[in-house]
């Protein structure tokens, strides 16, 4: 029968017993306590059960698991909280939760998005040192204020306002790049063409973009025929004959008078604007009628800019 033992040189020892025999004591008292040599444990009867009794600095609380070590979280004077580092906020006004690691990571995930690796939400900070705002579900993310909803990023892409989820007003693209412009003719040419300044910008918002050019040539070896186009439009119009933009010309120089350029579109499904001047028969100087495009000499000066749509 295992008894206490109390020597003053070593101490007091409790009852040693392997796990079998623990189990086998009937009706123990509650609070009864004994060492356990299969586990190596302090165990207490509670009423009901033998658990552990924790004695070491590693101290487990029931439904915590522990396999780290005692610096795996640490809680400072100021109560910031380490979880694998020891904390240090910004500023000694701040206290919050430090993440340390190679590639520290927050992860929310629930029973409904599934609790494993791929699984949840997750902000994390990458080896660039890159902050990921990574969502694993196919689901919207929402970002709120005061109670109510601002912006809504899109499963399959795109960004919405103020409780907007309607994908057809989302917005998808925002990009800002360059494009050449060219002089052309809807019959071919020009060729061997001496360009004194050759540049075309664009922005590009959704589904809207603006592209401005500055164009001047000094000589070519053969001019273009048939109607002048400004050619090179970063992206193509709706394909449609119903659709129209019209640009605005802001500067030409060494146009022939009776050929200057007044205005113009976009012509549908294609990279072009075809240029327009005023009908030579028509006393109210109507636009109608297309530039001829063998009438111009090689050395002529042309700014426009136009605001259109492409297709979806």
């Amino acid at each position: 029968m295992a008894t206490v033992k109390l020597d003053p040189a070593k101490g007091i020892q409790i009852p040693n017993l392997t796990t079998t025999e623990r189990n086998a004591i009937s009706s123990p008292e509650t609070g009864a306590i004994i060492w356990n040599t299969t586990t190596s444990e302090i165990n207490q009867y509670n009423g009901s059960a033998w658990e552990i009794t924790y004695t070491d600095t590693n101290t487990q609380i029931a439904g915590i698991t522990s396999s780290a070590d005692a610096t795996a979280i640490t809680i400072d004077s100021s109560e910031n909280v380490g979880i694998g580092v020891t904390p240090a906020m910004a500023s000694s006004s701040y206290n919050g939760l430090h993440i340390g690691a190679t590639y520290p990571t927050m992860k929310l995930s629930s029973n409904s998005s599934g609790h494993a690796a791929a699984d949840g939400f997750h902000l994390r900070i990458d080896s660039t040192p890159r902050v990921e705002y990574w969502n694993y579900e196919n689901t919207d993310q929402v970002f709120s204020n005061n109670n109510s909803e601002k912006i809504r990023i899109l499963a399959g892409g795109g960004i919405t306002f103020n409780g907007d989820t309607a994908a057809a007003n989302a917005l998808d693209d925002y990009e800002e790049g360059t494009w050449t412009p060219t002089l052309s003719g809807t019959s071919g040419g020009p060729s061997g063409v001496n360009f004194t300044s050759r540049l075309g910008w664009y922005t590009k918002i959704g589904r809207v973009v603006i592209a401005d050019c500055r164009l001047a040539m000094s000589s070519w070896s053969s001019g273009p025929s048939g109607s002048a186009l400004i050619s090179g439009l970063p992206f193509n119009p709706p394909a449609s004959s119903n659709y129209f933009a019209s640009p605005t010309i802001g500067y030409t120089h060494n146009f022939d008078a009776d050929n200057a350029p007044k205005g113009g579109f976009v012509e549908e499904g294609s990279s072009v604007i075809r240029l327009i001047k005023a009908n030579d028969s028509d006393a109210r100087q109507v636009f109608s009628q297309n530039v001829s495009a063998s009438a111009l000499n090689g050395n002529e000066t042309i700014f426009i800019s136009v605001a259109y749509i492409v297709s979806a």
